[in-house]
């Protein structure tokens, strides 16, 4: 497939300078650490788009600074070097027992300028050719994200819930280097990467015999220390779940509603994904707040 995904000409003199700066031929290219002017101008369409609340260096550091090596990232840009769409899958922790590399879709943004020309589905198809066949990826699009990825032909595996707790439950804080020991992050690649992923200000951690709570902001991640399928848990992990007024304390739920997916590249299955859920660490899904 070409590098350049060439479009109609249109007369020059119908043509806005927005519409010349959209309509030229675009450059699809991988992006990598070195490539500061459009890191920067990625940060800047997150930050305008979707409200992105941390640094550029922070982002950066996220792609291509991760213990577990670096995310796979494709951006279209224009003849001038503008940024008009990117996608990334970064990596997340690999299946313990076989090591099977599992990636997840994120920080995907196009310019409100270049939208409905087919620009997403081309970024994540460059970044899916790069990975091998073999490779798991799981993604959790809220409701307002997943037709998209529908169109695209990705399969909805599973759902999310947020749930409204109107009852207590007895729990204790922990910093994350003991939550990491209670349970059972004993690789050390994943240790490194909760620490370089989760290791901020804004999340906070603390725990009940059954669950581990992560807050941020106003949501806090609800996680079974069994696993995503279970008898022994009544919620499965990656739940979300919105606080009540009183935030300094989790909850359990009382009841809940569908909020979002999880959904897997073509073809993968929902027994291939559950495996995948219920033997990495349910500390590498904290990207689901």
């Amino acid at each position: 497939m070409s590098d350049v995904f060439m479009r109609p000409k249109i007369k020059k003199d119908t043509m806005t300078p927005l519409k010349i700066l959209i309509d030229s031929p675009l450059n699809f290219r991988q992006l990598r650490a070195q490539d500061n002017l459009q890191i920067s101008q990625w940060h800047k369409l997150l930050q305008s788009e979707l409200g992105y609340a941390h640094p550029a260096s922070e982002l950066k550091k996220k792609h291509f600074g991760s213990p577990l090596g670096e995310s796979v990232v494709f951006a279209a840009l224009n003849e001038s070097g503008d940024l008009m769409a990117v996608s990334s899958f970064f990596r997340m922790p690999g299946n313990l027992r076989t090591k099977q590399a599992v990636w997840q879709p994120g920080d995907i943004v196009t310019s409100p300028a270049a939208r409905g020309k087919g620009l997403f589905a081309e970024v994540n198809q460059r970044i899916l050719n790069e990975l091998s066949r073999e490779d798991l990826v799981i993604g959790f699009p809220n409701s307002a994200a997943l037709n998209p990825w529908k169109k695209l032909g990705w399969p909805v595996l599973m759902e999310t819930m947020t749930v409204r707790g109107f009852g207590w439950r007895p729990s204790r804080r922990l910093k994350l280097e003991a939550l990491s020991s209670l349970y059972g992050a004993s690789d050390s690649g994943l240790i490194a990467y909760i620490q370089h992923r989760f290791n901020q200000p804004d999340y906070r951690f603390s725990v009940h015999p059954e669950y581990f709570f992560v807050h941020r902001g106003q949501l806090c991640g609800v996680f079974s220390r069994h696993g995503a399928a279970t008898s022994r848990a009544p919620m499965p992990l990656g739940y979300r779940i919105v606080l009540a007024p009183a935030q300094d304390r989790p909850m359990l739920p009382r009841y809940s509603r569908p909020s979002g997916h999880v959904i897997g590249r073509p073809g993968q299955t929902y027994e291939q994904t559950l495996v995948v859920l219920n033997q990495i660490s349910p500390l590498a899904f904290l990207d689901t707040l």
